[in-house]
């Protein structure tokens, strides 16, 4: 099964209601569909330094802004039978609440389509999984953004493989091949910035939280268990280096 077809599952792109979550200049869902953004696009342009014009076309324009923070069902257009978002949550401050939200947006048996990095063959690859607790913290202590601690530590940990980002997992590499992004004076300086910044109420985008497929499927059924979230069922297929989690209502 292909990445596109394990989002989709059979839906017919022309009928189906679609809606997707930071596409940027990758949009995988069909032209039609509510691209939801907590920028516009020409915001983005500017916050992202974004030059290149091949880029710019590829960039859907924005129908709903959303940052998360509050419910999404009061601005929707309409009700999805699918909601996309890929390489998105895990830089989500709050996923719990933002599940909650995204899953009033769905229509009967529609569910969300969670295109994940596993952080082992990503530069999270040093990195602890994300525990169940660490997500229930985050929603009942209600995080806004990333905390100072996510913030250093996805740059204290951060390496790369031949100066990518991410690899095959069946790549013949082992923890040796990889190399720090940052180090020395600089990192030690980096770091301290980026605590500066923090302490101002700026907000720095970050991996907040780091998984594998079967973490991430972990997680959920805990806080389900303990009813801080409801859904029908996970389905899960894995690819190169990242995996795709259908969420059910």
């Amino acid at each position: 099964m292909s990445r596109h077809d394990s989002i989709f599952k059979g839906l017919d792109l022309k009928t189906s209601a679609f809606a997707e979550i930071g596409a940027l200049a990758n949009p995988i869902a069909p032209p039609g569909s509510v691209f939801i953004d907590a920028f516009t696009k020409y915001e983005n342009i500017r916050l992202k330094g974004i030059t290149d014009i091949n880029l710019i076309n590829k960039m859907p324009e924005i129908g709903c802004i959303w940052d998360g923070s509050s419910r999404l069902e009061p601005i929707m257009p309409i009700k999805c039978n699918c909601i996309i978002a890929s390489h998105v949550i895990e830089h989500i401050a709050n996923p719990i609440r933002w599940l909650k939200h995204l899953s009033e947006c769905l229509a009967t048996g529609g569910w969300l389509s969670l295109v994940i990095p596993d952080k082992r063959y990503c530069f999270d690859h040093f990195r602890p999984l994300t525990s169940p607790g660490n997500l229930i913290d985050a929603f009942n202590n209600a995080y806004a953004r990333p905390t100072l601690g996510q913030v250093l530590d996805m740059r204290i940990y951060c390496h790369r493989f031949n100066g990518a980002n991410s690899w095959s997992r069946h790549s013949q590499i082992s923890s040796r091949d990889l190399a720090p992004v940052f180090e020395g004076e600089f990192k030690q300086e980096l770091l301290k910035d980026f605590k500066r910044r923090h302490d101002l109420g700026e907000y720095i985008d970050s991996h907040c939280w780091c998984f594998t497929a079967e973490s991430f499927v972990f997680a959920l059924e805990q806080i389900k268990s303990i009813d801080l979230i409801d859904f029908a069922k996970l389905e899960v297929d894995e690819f190169d280096n990242d995996f795709v989690v259908r969420v059910y209502w």
